[in-house]
């Protein structure tokens, strides 16, 4: 039978399993693509996780908490902006990236603001060259495989969904649901296939946060374990940190809660086991 003379209603349901069938099998040839032998990922460096976990503006997010926690960057009385403890505070650190955030708060920043300067794209433009290195952001052949799945699922709906809702405008039929899915289908192919991580920096992620989520439930206070805050901060967010850390109630709105694209499932076997040893 020819799916495009069903009626309305039953063209809808045919339509709907179709591209939830092909977003299903989309999903599940990306993820098989992406995976691959795990890289050794050390925890030394937790600007490089936080770019990870959410990239550039997660990244400066985490440095301000850092310096803030080791009274590097004050926040401005009454404020949600920072600013350098004195003059020569850029002089006591050796990170690019805390160097130059520092310099560029010698006068009060808003914390959301930095996120937006070019100033710090170096930084995060050397984690992301590292990261595809390691397969955990897609590269440019992995980019290529994510366009050649779009293409292919696309070619299967849109001659279906076109021819539709031709026939709806041709016989003056109500065809705004179908257009309204149309719109809809191409939004959840784009989300399925271009998450910012590949299956695997998910997967590593995830293991890594099954790591230090032990870390999230200890008593961690204000400038005594910055190590170990940071390292929270870098992989969970700011806001999985006690409330002790008074300071990120006070940039979190400004900051906002950041959610965790990326699709892929995780491993779950902790970082040592499921994913090869991740350094310390």
């Amino acid at each position: 039978m020819n799916p495009l003379e069903l009626s309305g209603p039953f063209f809808l349901m045919f339509y709907v399993v179709l591209v939830g069938w092909l977003a299903l099998i989309a999903w599940f040839l990306r993820q098989r693509a992406e995976l691959g032998p795990v890289p050794r990922v050390d925890l030394v460096d937790p600007y490089r996780l936080a770019y990870l976990r959410g990239g550039r503006a997660e990244m400066i997010h985490v440095a301000v908490f850092a310096m803030i926690d080791r009274t590097l960057l004050v926040l401005a009385q009454s404020t949600r902006k920072v600013v350098a403890a004195h003059p020569h505070a850029s002089r006591a650190v050796h990170h690019r990236l805390e160097r130059d955030v520092l310099l560029m708060c010698s006068q009060p920043r808003a914390a959301s603001s930095l996120a937006r300067e070019p100033d710090l794209r170096a930084s995060g433009d050397q984690y992301d060259s590292e990261l595809r290195e390691l397969g955990l952001l897609p590269d440019r052949a992995q980019t290529l495989q994510r366009l050649a799945l779009f293409a292919a699922v696309v070619a299967i709906v849109a001659p279906v969904a076109g021819a539709k809702l031709s026939m709806g405008v041709a016989r003056e039929y109500p065809y705004q649901l179908l257009l309204l899915l149309i719109m809809v289908t191409f939004g959840l192919f784009l989300r399925v296939l271009f998450p910012r991580r590949t299956s695997l920096g998910s997967r590593v992620l995830q293991d890594l946060q099954l790591l230090v989520e032990p870390l999230a439930r200890r008593p961690l206070a204000p400038g005594s374990m910055t190590g170990e805050a940071v390292l929270v901060a870098a992989l969970l967010g700011p806001a999985a940190l006690p409330e002790t850390f008074y300071f990120v109630e006070r940039l979190l709105p400004t900051w906002g809660r950041q959610s965790d694209d990326g699709g892929g499932g995780g491993c779950g076997g902790g970082c040592g086991g499921g994913c090869g040893g991740c350094g310390s």
